[in-house]
């Protein structure tokens, strides 16, 4: 696997790792997405607040529910 990182147009860091398994690749992956998850639960959770506070149009809380699980599936898939 191969990572870089670019400020601007720059390339300031290049990485190339030799993983063994699967599941260490999968868990680099994690580690390299987590500061876009943890930007895109900061939004949702601003999202709720907004809705706790000026009302949202949920007929139920199983609604609601329903649309907290979609979102934060879209967030650890990387939809947000």
């Amino acid at each position: 696997m191969k990572a870089e990182l670019f400020v601007g147009n720059k390339e300031v860091l290049k990485l190339t790792f030799d993983m063994n398994k699967r599941e260490e690749e999968d868990d680099l992956k994690i580690f390299i997405n987590a500061k876009q998850v943890h930007y895109a639960l900061d939004e949702f959770k601003e999202e709720l607040r907004l809705k706790l506070k000026h009302g949202n149009e949920f007929k139920s809380a199983d609604e609601a529910l329903e649309w907290v699980r979609g979102e934060v599936y879209n967030i650890l898939r990387g939809d947000e």
